[in-house]
């Protein structure tokens, strides 16, 4: 038992693992980017130089190493709550699909330099692969599982640039530099550049049945979020001016609605179709920092610090309905 100046008493077990506050502990040498959600309540664990380790925390399971997958630096990315996609170490990326407990391969890519992309993304509605080689050269490959034999080559004006999202129809594609100071989304059958952004850019979404790319640009110490028609590529995109910098994005399921956290604690709701800001939610004192939808857009999450880390709104009221505190966190 301890106790403290905060005016709690606690009881810790002498495992070291179990903790009364409701949360479980995972290695705390492990970066933001090496542990990704999946289902429910499992996650991925990718220590460096070892193999995935796949662990639910429901149950409070031990870790279950995923050999078959070989070393984590081989893990190219998670999309949705079951796909895995991965390298092989020598010439395929790997697509994998989590059933139960096991990862069952659902198809394969060969690339024909045997070079480890350096860049991918993954669609699950139509298939789609994209993935770039090398740091220098401005073009993007794009294959489908269905059809693997067949690549598209999406052509740039920038080099380095990196996929790192398809629409959720698989239409349209954006990759940007690895700093970020530039971003292109193109559309995936004409090969055509849809949006062409000369500015820093750390985070994007497309929204509106994936019509729309929405981008937050920092401005100084403010901010503007733009939407892009991809329609009608043509158009300025429309663009709404706020103050403080930009934190983070998320679209709702049904992508008619697009939340923005930002460094003054507030958190905006747009209607990404007309380009125009709708209501906010401010509960955090601190910086608002990752933000979600719940699975059915009727919940809003916000994450933060402290004693407000994570904030629990109702989408339709504006209401806030539930604070987690979490003393010496910082959540993203």
């Amino acid at each position: 038992a301890s106790a403290g100046k905060d005016g709690n008493l606690m009881l810790w077990k002498d495992d070291g693992k179990s903790v009364p506050d409701g949360y479980r502990r995972l290695p705390e040498n492990l970066r933001v980017n090496e542990i990704l959600p999946l289902d429910h309540s499992r996650v991925l664990l990718l220590s460096p130089g070892q193999p995935p380790e796949l662990v639910d925390l429901k149950p409070d399971s031990a870790p279950v190493p995923l050999l078959a997958i070989g070393s984590s630096t081989n893990v190219l990315g998670w999309f949705g709550t079951n796909i895995l996609c991965h390298w092989n170490g020598t010439n395929q990326i790997l697509v994998r699909e989590l059933r139960g407990a096991e990862f069952i391969q659902r198809g394969a890519i060969t690339l024909d330099s045997g070079t480890r992309p350096t860049g991918f993304a993954y669609n699950a509605t139509r298939q789609l692969l994209a993935w770039s080689e090398g740091t220098s050269s401005n073009s993007v490959c794009v294959a489908s599982l269905p059809a693997p034999g067949r690549r598209i080559e999406l052509t740039g004006d920038a080099p380095g640039l990196l996929p790192f999202r398809f629409s959720e129809d698989g239409n349209y594609l954006a990759a940007s530099t690895k700093a970020g100071e530039s971003l292109r989304a193109w559309n995936v059958e004409s090969g055509q550049i849809v949006a062409s952004i000369g500015e820093r850019v750390d985070d994007a979404a497309f929204a509106a049945g994936g019509r729309v790319l929405v981008v937050p640009i920092k401005q100084g110490n403010d901010h503007e979020i733009r939407f892009y028609d991809l329609t009608h590529p043509d158009r300025p995109p429309r663009r709404v001016p706020w103050r403080q910098l930009p934190r983070s994005l998320a679209v709702s399921p049904t992508g008619a609605l697009v939340a923005s956290s930002d460094e003054g604690g507030q958190v905006r709701l747009f209607d990404p179709a007309k380009g125009e800001l709708i209501g906010n939610v401010h509960g955090h004192l601190g910086a608002a920092r990752g933000i979600a939808f719940s699975a059915d857009g009727r919940r809003l999450i916000s994450a933060s610090g402290g004693r407000e880390a994570v904030k629990l709104w109702d989408v339709g009221t504006r209401q806030e309905l539930l604070t987690l505190g979490g003393t010496g966190s910082l959540l993203n």
